[in-house]
This record gives C-alpha cells, sequence and structure tokens, in this order.
C-alpha cells in the first residue's frame, strides 16, 4: 500500500464512521479530499 493509498482509506473511514457528527461543510471537504488524493493517484500511475 502506497502513502496515497492509505491516506485514502484514511479519509474514507472518517467519512464513513463520523459522518452522522460532522457538518455538511466539514463531510464536502473530506470528500473533496478523497477526490483529489485520487487524482493524484492516478497521476503517479
Amino acid at each position: 500500500m502506497t502513502e496515497l493509498q492509505g491516506l485514502i482509506r484514511y479519509w474514507q473511514s472518517v467519512q464513513k464512521q463520523f459522518s452522522y457528527l460532522l457538518e455538511p461543510s466539514a463531510l464536502v471537504h473530506i470528500q473533496n479530499t478523497i477526490k483529489y488524493l485520487k487524482q493524484l493517484q492516478n497521476k503517479g500511475r
């Protein structure tokens, strides 16, 4: 697992486990972070 994969999994787990506690703006930020990390991962391939 690469560092990017680890970060993606981390943010996905945060989103899944704590989505009911977070404000909508925080969820959007997490979703955007995941999208950005996936884009970086795809560029590196």
